[in-house]
């Protein structure tokens, strides 16, 4: 096995065709080497601080604190502390405290302490304490102790002990004994015993023995045997033999043979399943709509103060309705409903809609869209409930007129 050693483009430019096995090794460069075409029987390796840029379908094997970019369908292997840059479909294999950018298609495989920035397309496998960075539209599957924040309408699939904080409009399905933080308008499902907390809107789908916390206004759905504890204004429905702990002003609706342990203000409606109040919390044994608007109120737990209720409406961000695009919410102002039905008696149409809890309103909110939650102060006088057998969506009502009182939130659905 022979070894050239090369500093300078023009020295690898005259390496021609070897009959043996050679070794091109690149050290510390003052100048980028351009690899397009490596020469037969030849094998690239860049040490130290060489600085090299792949190309077509070169490979190269990177060490020390060598610096790659990779084109095409390049092929890298990075090592201690090497620094690759990936573009179209090159392929890079990070290993020690290797660092990676990856870029359009590119595909990454991380090891060890590796740390890779995935954007665009990017596609990641991350193992052993890999630590990721995606963003755009990046995919990375995380394995082992790998911990991934993703970001934009990145997607992950998390295994094993991985660790993922999602924000954004990020998806992840977690498996194992994945641990995921999810923020913003962030989409989990988790499945097997994986460890979910859900902030802001975000959304979860828990499946198996997952186990979800819940704060802000997310949004839980749980199935099989999965144990949910919400707070604040966290929304929770629960199926088959799903366990719910509800705190603060968490809403739970509760299904099949669910289990479901009411605290502090916290609200339940029980469909079936069982449910156990303690201290203030309100559970509605069964579901027997209201018949007036002081007894929806009480069914609610909403307060009236000299004949007004503070109620919630989720609106675009420049504060239009979402369905006509044409009624304005302006803070402190008191909007009045264009076409105002006094003996109207159908669920929706003829008022301004508006919810008793923050999930209620933002139910109505497309996955995807940006919204601002408002909180609203309507008179008792103007406010109409459903009279008609039972509502589909029983936290809502029709509102003659509303006045603004301030945003709450806004974010993406």
């Amino acid at each position: 096995m022979r070894e050239i050693i090369v500093k300078s483009q023009e020295e690898y430019d005259k390496i021609k065709d070897q009959k043996e096995f050679t070794i091109i090794k690149i050290e510390s460069t003052e100048e980028w080497i351009r690899i397009k075409k490596v020469p037969e029987n030849c094998y690239v390796k860049a040490y130290d601080s060489a600085y090299v840029k792949a190309y077509d379908s070169a490979y190269v094997e990177a060490y020390g604190s060598a610096y790659v970019e990779a084109f095409d369908s390049a092929h890298v292997e990075a090592f201690d502390s090497a620094h690759v840059e990936a573009y179209d479909s090159a392929y890079v294999e990070a290993y020690d405290s290797a660092y990676v950018e990856a870029y359009g298609s590119a595909y990454v495989e991380a090891f060890d302490s590796a740390h890779v920035e995935a954007y665009d397309s990017a596609h990641v496998e991350a193992y052993d304490s890999a630590y990721v960075e995606a963003y755009g539209s990046a995919y990375v599957e995380a394995f082992d102790s790998a911990h991934v924040e993703a970001y934009d309408s990145a997607y992950v699939k998390a295994f094993d002990s991985a660790h993922v904080k999602a924000y954004d409009s990020a998806y992840v399905e977690a498996f194992d004994s994945a641990y995921v933080k999810a923020f913003d308008s962030a989409h989990v499902k988790a499945f097997d015993s994986a460890h979910v907390e859900a902030y802001d809107s975000a959304y979860v789908e828990a499946y198996d023995s997952a186990y979800v916390e819940a704060f802000d206004s997310a949004y839980v759905k749980a199935f099989d045997s999965a144990h949910v504890k919400a707070f604040d204004s966290a929304h929770v429905e629960a199926y088959d033999s799903a366990y719910v702990e509800a705190y603060g002003s968490a809403y739970v609706e509760a299904f099949d043979s669910a289990h479901v342990e009411a605290y502090e203000w916290s609200y339940v409606v029980k469909f079936s399943g069982k449910v156990e109040k303690y201290g203030d919390a309100i559970v509605r044994e069964d579901f027997k709509y209201p018949r007036s608007v002081e007894e929806w109120c009480r069914w609610y737990g909403i307060k009236i103060n000299n004949g007004t209720v503070k109620l919630f409406k989720a609106v675009r961000e420049d504060y239009t309705d979402f369905y006509s695009g044409e009624i304005k919410y302006e803070i402190g102002k008191v909007v009045e409903c264009p076409d105002w039905d006094d003996e109207f008696t159908g669920e929706c149409g003829h008022g301004l809609h508006l919810s008793a809890i923050p999930s209620g309103a933002l139910y109505f909110v497309s996955t995807g869209e940006k919204y601002v939650l408002l909180e609203c102060e309507v008179n008792l006088e103007d406010i109409r409930i459903y009279n008609n057998g039972k509502p589909f969506y029983p936290f809502k009502v029709r509102c003659k007129k509303v006045k603004v009182l301030r945003k709450v939130e806004e974010g993406i659905r």
